[in-house]
């Protein structure tokens, strides 16, 4: 299975550096989105009695993806590295087995995963 959280060494290889992104040109059907003003988490991030920052404060905003240490770090909320096929073979061994592996959660654990835990705004995230 192509899909690391910490990288091997000997598969840096063969991974693409991660380069900036350019906003599409408004268009006209675009041009009716609009952001609305809200709290943002950069706003929530730097003032430091914030839950946002209490749970973010120990780790870079805006770590550099193409660094080795922060590709070899095992950190599963924001740094699993995949090829499509290994993410789409992580997703299916979720519900079912894959190329002769048992599948990786329980019926019950799916339904678990998916019963609301709770509603409302995160006051973590801002959202």
């Amino acid at each position: 299975l192509d899909f690391w959280f910490g990288l091997p060494a000997d598969e840096a290889h063969r991974i693409g550096r991660i380069g900036p992104v350019e906003p599409p040109a408004p268009t006209e059907a675009s041009g009716a989105l609009r952001v609305r003003p809200k709290r943002s988490v950069v706003e929530a991030y730097r003032d430091p009695d914030s839950l946002t920052r209490r749970a973010f404060g120990a780790i870079d905003p805006f770590p550099d993806e193409n660094d080795a240490a922060y590709r070899t770090a095992e950190l599963p909320a924001s740094n699993g590295i995949a090829t499509a096929r290994g993410l789409a073979h992580c997703y299916a061994a979720m519900i079912g087995p894959v190329d002769g592996h048992r599948r990786l959660f329980a019926p019950a654990t799916l339904t678990l995963a998916r019963t609301e835990e709770s509603a409302g705004p995160d006051r973590v995230l801002v959202v």
